[in-house]
């Protein structure tokens, strides 16, 4: 990922690559009302994966898609922050 002028700059590469990494943890715990709760088994940083799925969520024409990033940017939204 590369930085600007201390901020971090995602490209579609680098949100694709997060999503990707993020929905294989979102099914390693996939019953119904589990979440993955310890940050520390996310696969990226938190910031990086709302980043990413704001920037896919965005880019995204697919309506089934859509609704599916809808919910795990929901629920990377909610919670403490980190």
């Amino acid at each position: 990922m590369r930085t600007r002028k201390g901020s971090p700059s995602m490209t579609v590469e680098d949100a694709e690559k997060i999503v990707q990494d993020y929905g294989a943890a979102w099914r390693s715990v996939a019953r119904p009302g589990n979440v993955v709760r310890d940050i520390r088994n996310l696969p990226h940083p938190k910031e990086h994966i709302k980043q990413a799925l704001i920037l896919s969520l965005l880019l995204n024409t697919d309506p089934k898609g859509r609704e599916i990033l809808k919910v795990r940017t929901s629920c990377s939204l909610i919670g403490r922050k980190a």
